[in-house]
């Protein structure tokens, strides 16, 4: 009973990464790269790359090319340090994960993240005001 379970499992894994793999892929022949732009208050607009999550920014190609080889880009973009912080982290991942001398590429790298991952004033949304609360009935 166990190996059929397993099975199943095995065969239903297989069967949405193809899924997802089939849905994903991309047309190579077009070089068209998707963006979605956001507008930020009183800033200029910044442009997200759709397939990477990154800002569209000086030294996007370096960023891309080097740190998306072992993780995704998401992690990058979900994270915020300072540029200290991300040169820890650098350490760190050259130290315990075998991450490569990033040579020239590290200072591109370092004025990428500290510009546009640098912690936030304010993380939280803003709070809630003029609100009419009203009490849900059963």
């Amino acid at each position: 009973m166990k190996k059929q379970v397993f099975y199943f499992i095995g065969v239903y894994i297989f069967s949405i990464t193809t899924l997802v793999n089939c849905t994903s892929s991309t047309d190579n022949t077009s070089q068209k790269q998707d963006i979605d732009v956001v507008e930020s208050e009183g800033q200029e607009t910044i442009q997200i790359d759709e397939e990477t999550s990154l800002v569209i920014d000086k030294g996007f190609d370096v960023v891309k090319a080097n740190c998306g080889g072992c993780h995704s880009h998401k992690l990058v973009s979900q994270n915020r340090m300072s540029r200290s912080g991300w040169k820890n982290t650098i350490v760190w991942m050259q130290k315990n994960h075998n991450l490569w001398e990033l040579g020239a590429n590290e200072p591109i790298i370092l004025d990428y993240l500290a510009k546009n991952y640098t912690p936030k004033a304010h993380s939280r949304r803003k709070k809630l005001e003029n609100i009419e609360w009203y009490e849900l009935k059963n």
